[in-house]
């Protein structure tokens, strides 16, 4: 971490970054910015670059963690059925209420597309975007997600089976949303549905 022999006070608070907050992080940064030129640009210089290498330790701590609680979670879901892994991530990140009512929507109406679900719920043709999340904060219980033939990762492949079908009123293409029987036995085994 960078140190001023020089400046003592500035010593004395490179000590301390590990112990603030992001908030007073960002407000220290915000300071020595504004102290950047003039007199005390080398004191401001040294307190930016200090700043710079708590947030990498701060990232590097936080990436490593959430690693070790994948690992610890892999471990947890090891040789449980799909359906049991299905409902152990749901009683690990117990879902919100607008989760709660996608499941809901998307087990009441099988084969729905998005834009049904998204109006269902109340969006905007957003459902794909909002139950892509709800696959990706449990991937770790669910098991790997591969990438399309495009290189995306679509999350919600790993609770739904998407089927093409033709709209028979607009003679168009489009997809239609099913929760995998396995899901779905796994969400009512967490009480979701």
């Amino acid at each position: 971490m960078a140190r001023s022999n020089r400046q003592g006070s500035t010593v004395a608070v490179i000590d301390i970054l590990r112990d603030l907050s992001e908030t007073d992080l960002a407000q220290l940064e915000k300071n020595a910015n504004a102290r950047a030129t003039g007199k005390e640009a080398e004191k401001a210089s040294a307190m930016l670059q200090a700043i710079r290498e708590e947030r990498i330790r701060r990232a590097t701590l936080a990436k490593l963690k959430k690693v070790e609680e994948a690992n610890k979670i892999e471990e947890k879901v090891r040789g449980l059925t799909f359906e049991q892994r299905v409902a152990a991530a749901f009683e690990g990140i117990p879902p919100a209420n607008w989760e709660r009512d996608a499941l809901k929507a998307l087990a009441t109406h099988p084969g729905a597309t998005t834009e049904e679900l998204s109006k269902l719920l109340g969006y905007s043709g957003t459902f794909m975007n909002w139950f892509g999340h709800v696959c990706r904060d449990r991937q770790t219980w669910q098991g790997p997600v591969t990438k399309n033939s495009d290189g995306e990762t679509i999350y919600s492949i790993l609770l739904v089976d998407f089927e093409q079908r033709v709209d028979p009123l607009s003679g168009r293409q489009v997809t239609g949303w099913r929760l995998k029987p396995e899901a779905l036995a796994g969400l009512r085994m967490a009480g979701i549905l």
